[in-house]
């Protein structure tokens, strides 16, 4: 069982897990496009798919094609595991998540 505070008492295994899970989304997010990667960033920051139409001036079918295009690409079946995606693959910190300077 993992404690509370970050990782004490984790066991060795844990932190390899992890380390596989960081390599693989690495990968994964080396294979999309830049633009990909900043659609990926702002559904990582929780925005909807129409703010991201607001943001980045584009039209709806095109972020729903991005989006969709991110899921195919990675193998994410939703919106939650692209965030993690992005958090594991470096795209987004976590201070940027939570919304912490």
């Amino acid at each position: 069982m993992r404690e509370p505070g970050g990782g004490a008492g984790r066991h060795a295994s844990e932190d390899s897990v992890e380390a596989v899970r960081a390599a693989e989304a690495s990968q994964q997010v080396a294979g999309l496009t830049q633009r990909e990667r900043e659609i990926l960033a702002l559904i990582a920051l929780g925005l909807t798919n129409q703010e991201i139409c607001d943001r980045e001036w584009l039209s709806m079918p095109t972020v729903k094609t991005h989006v969709s295009h991110l899921l195919s690409k990675t193998g994410c079946r939703d919106r939650v595991q692209l965030v993690l995606l992005a958090l594991r693959g470096g795209v987004i910190d976590l201070d940027d998540v939570l919304g912490r300077a």
